[in-house]
């Protein structure tokens, strides 16, 4: 007598479907490109400092979109595309002549490409934790889009997808969530050097392919 073992149709075609795709939001909290001076060289030659000021990137929102592919067991490359609108805000914090402060902002628009590895855990729940870690490249437009400048950025996190439907990870329609910290260098005010990083999370719905 031969024992047969049932296997679930849609669970059995989930696990030779290596493509996913998924498209959503993404934020990322802002930070400090730090401090600076507008300083006047006296006649004695020493500076005296006109006005200080603070310059920041604001958080900024966006939209994602994951193209990932399954290399073998756990372990996927993802290819990850992002457009987002950033906003440097310039805050004058003192003035030598008492003139009223005021905060200046200037608008971008950010276009990067990223590649990531991702480990993937219960592989054969609906419910998926997964960790990654990628790198890429971006560049910035001005609002008027008369100046640009590339940059970098390094991406290190996890999350979560859910799939609907079907038994176990059966279902071709899920939900994605990705929280982790996202570092950013260049930019239109970042200039080379240093990685700024920051909290930064997603979510998106995800198809199977």
């Amino acid at each position: 007598m031969v024992a047969s073992i049932g296997v679930s149709p849609a669970w059995a075609q989930a696990r030779f479907r290596p493509w996913e795709f998924s498209g959503g939001v993404t934020w990322a909290r802002g930070f400090s490109l730090g401090a600076l001076s507008g300083d006047e060289t006296q006649p004695n030659g020493a500076p005296f400092p006109l006005f200080t000021a603070q310059t920041r990137l604001d958080a900024t929102t966006g939209l994602a979109a994951v193209l990932s592919r399954r290399i073998g067991g756990p372990i996927s490359a993802e290819a990850d595309g992002f457009w987002r609108k950033p906003t440097y805000r310039t805050t004058v914090t003192s003035d030598a002549e008492q003139a009223t402060l005021v905060d200046a902002t200037n608008g971008a628009t950010e276009y990067a490409v990223a590649g990531a590895i991702v480990v993937t855990l219960a592989r054969q729940s609906r419910l998926q934790p997964f960790v990654r870690a990628g790198g890429g490249w971006r560049r910035e437009l001005s609002g008027d889009r008369t100046l640009s400048a590339d940059g970098g950025l390094v991406m290190v996190g996890g999350g979560v997808k859910y799939w609907m439907g079907g038994r176990g990870s059966g279902g071709r329609l899920g939900l994605r969530v990705d929280v982790g910290v996202l570092g950013r260098s260049g930019g239109l005010q970042g200039g080379p050097g240093a990685f700024h990083f920051a909290p930064a999370a997603g979510a998106s719905l995800s198809f199977r392919l």
